[in-house]
């Protein structure tokens, strides 16, 4: 099955290369050898095509939030760290809630406040 789908997916990525990149980009037509090369060379430069077992996908995307943190200058330990506007990321998790309770009604005067200052402008 997986030899299968491999070579479908070959053909499935010559027939779109051919069909879209050299009439878009100028790039040359492919083979179906080299079709199957970008799709091996995709899957070791990205992952992804299928499931990690044991927890390796999870553990990938902590290691690489854990550098963004490094890289923000955020611990992500830290509640009090201050990344985005106002307070701690950590304190986003509230904020579907709060736009329920407050932000639309919060927003919409502000609105109002906008058009009744354009108005006394004109």
């Amino acid at each position: 099955m997986a030899v299968a789908f491999a070579f479908v997916f070959g053909i499935l990525v010559k027939v779109l290369w051919n069909w879209l990149l050299p009439g878009i980009f100028g790039l040359p037509i492919i083979t179906y050898w080299q079709a199957f090369g970008i799709v091996i060379l995709a899957k070791m430069l990205f992952g992804g095509f299928g499931h990690h077992q044991n927890g390796h996908h999870d553990h990938f995307h902590k290691k690489i939030d854990q550098k963004w943190h490094r890289f923000i200058g955020v611990d992500e330990e830290d509640d009090s760290a201050e990344w985005a506007p106002g307070g701690s990321h950590k304190n986003w998790k509230h904020y579907k809630q709060y736009w329920k309770d407050e932000g639309k009604a919060a927003f919409e005067a502000y609105i109002e406040k906008i058009e009744a200052e354009k108005k006394k402008e004109s």
